[in-house]
Formats: C-alpha cells, sequence, structure tokens
C-alpha cells in the first residue's frame, strides 16, 4: 500500500496505521484546530513618513532603495533596537507589496512576533498556523483543500518516521485525528509550510516577518525555520523577504549565512562580502 502519495486523501493514508477515518479533511476542518493570530489587527497603521529622521538609517540608506528596486536582490534583514521604526517599515512594506499584488498566482504572507503570545501554542506553531491560513485565503477556493491535506500529509510523515503512531486510536474522531496529526515538534512545521507554499503555486511570493528575537521562548526553533523558509524559497520561487529583529550575536550567526542584504542599525557600512549569489551587507 503505498502511504503517501500526493494523489491519496488522509483517510487513506492512515487507514492501514490503525487511525480509521471516514471523511476526507477539508480546509474548514483544518482551520478550526489551527493556532492563528490575527496580524491586521495588530499591524501599525501610522504611514512611513520617508523625511523623518526616526528612519533615516534604513529609508536613506542605498542598500535599502537597491533592494526596493531590484527584483535580484531578494532578501532584506534588519536589525536594530526597539522603536527604530522597523515595526513601521514592515507595515508600509506589505502595504506597498499587497497594491502590487493583484496580479494572479501573487501573495503577500506576513507575522508580526508580537502578535505570537495572542493564540494557543508556540511561536513557531502560531507563525506556521498563521501564514497556512494566509496562503489558503491568497489561493484559489479550489486549492483550499489540496492545500490543508498536503500540509497535513507532511506533518503525518513526520508522525510516520518518528514512530508516533501509537498516539492514535480507532476511535478517534476527525477532529481529534487532525489536533494530533499537529501536534508535532517545533522543528517538524517547516517542511509542512514549504510544501504548502509548493503546493499553492505561487509564481510570486512576498515573505514579511517582524521583529524576531532568538531569546524568547521557543526562539531558536522559531529561528532555524525561518532559516529553512527563505533558503528554500531563493532556489525555488520568485519571491521578496523582508526579516526585522534586534540586534543579536547569536541571531547573526544563523541569518549571517543567509543570501540577504543586511541593515544594522548603527554601524558604519564595511562594503560587500559575497558568501552567496547575493550581497551581504553591513550598513548604517
Amino acid at each position: 500500500m503505498v502511504l503517501f502519495s500526493e494523489e491519496a486523501p488522509l483517510w487513506f493514508l492512515i487507514t492501514d496505521l490503525t487511525v480509521p477515518v471516514e471523511s476526507e479533511i477539508d480546509w474548514d476542518i483544518l482551520s478550526r484546530q489551527l493556532s492563528v493570530a490575527d496580524q491586521d489587527k495588530h499591524r501599525p497603521t501610522i504611514s512611513l513618513d520617508r523625511n523623518e529622521p526616526k528612519y533615516f538609517w534604513i529609508t536613506k540608506n542605498i542598500d535599502f532603495t537597491q533592494w526596493e528596486s531590484d527584483e535580484n536582490l531578494q532578501a532584506l534583514w534588519l536589525s536594530g533596537p526597539h522603536n527604530r521604526g522597523m515595526k513601521e517599515v514592515s507595515s508600509h512594506i506589505i502595504g506597498t507589496t499587497n497594491e502590487n499584488a493583484n496580479q494572479s498566482n501573487s501573495s503577500v504572507l506576513y507575522f508580526f512576533c508580537s502578535t505570537a503570545t495572542m493564540a494557543r501554542g508556540s511561536i513557531a506553531a502560531v507563525f506556521a498556523h498563521t501564514l497556512l491560513q494566509q496562503i489558503v485565503c491568497s489561493s484559489d477556493a479550489g486549492k483550499a483543500t489540496t492545500i490543508a491535506v498536503t500540509f497535513l500529509k507532511s506533518l503525518l510523515w513526520e508522525h510516520i518516521q518518528q514512530q508516533r503512531l501509537s498516539r492514535f486510536e480507532e476511535n478517534d474522531t476527525l477532529l481529534m485525528t487532525v489536533e494530533k496529526i499537529l501536534d508535532v515538534p517545533d522543528s517538524e512545521l517547516d517542511r509542512a509550510l514549504v510544501e504548502a507554499i509548493r503546493t499553492a503555486e505561487i509564481q510570486k511570493l512576498s515573505i514579511i516577518v517582524d521583529g524576531i528575537d532568538i531569546t524568547t521562548p521557543g526562539g531558536r526553533v522559531f529561528v532555524q525555520n525561518i532559516y529553512f523558509l527563505v533558503t528554500y524559497m531563493v532556489t525555488n520561487t520568485k519571491f521578496k523577504v523582508v526579516l526585522t529583529s534586534i540586534q543579536n550575536s547569536d541571531l547573526q550567526n544563523t541569518f549571517g549565512m543567509l543570501p540577504c542584504t543586511y541593515i544594522e542599525y548603527d554601524k558604519e557600512r564595511k562594503g560587500l562580502r559575497f558568501r552567496h549569489p547575493l550581497a551581504y551587507i553591513i550598513a548604517n
């Protein structure tokens, strides 16, 4: 029996694994079990004034201007103290990108880390679930169930590989089964999110993640998941990504290997270091 395939519905995959499910999963069922934080509710509404000195370290930076105008410069990483305008810049980029995303197969996914505590679960889970919901909402209606099943299949495959199928019982309801499938270590969420993006067949994708802090609970795994997501997107699709974070040496050890334009608050420009096909830049 084929346990994992693109065509097989979820109930077929797990019927022979002592987890009988009588009906197929759809998006409505999965969405009820997700830990999603409402991003628009907490997104800053202050308009970005490029002539405001608070933002000069970003808006007057030639590398930021180049990143905005050059499609070949995909990833941007802003690093600085709190209250130095990064959140407002993120919100501005979300707004302008959304305005330009009216074309078919274009999506803008975004996450403010400060919202993670407003939903149950770890920051990695809230991030993955929130972006999954955004992917579905920005995709054709007919793809919702396919994306949902793909996400769950990926997590189910982790259960199979880690020999965790004993947690599933024959009398579990469909909702209980979905809940158990979603109950995975944070480190297993990144691949499922990538599979959902791949299934959505987004031709032009923008991702904005604001306020990354590796020192918060679950922060290290969350950072590793973002690293996996960005490195996958760089090589597999046309995309733009913005990451903002507080300054932290441990975070630099991870994100420092990303192919990105790096702008750090209150640092002199050091020049270019070509670790990747794209420039890694330290600027003020």
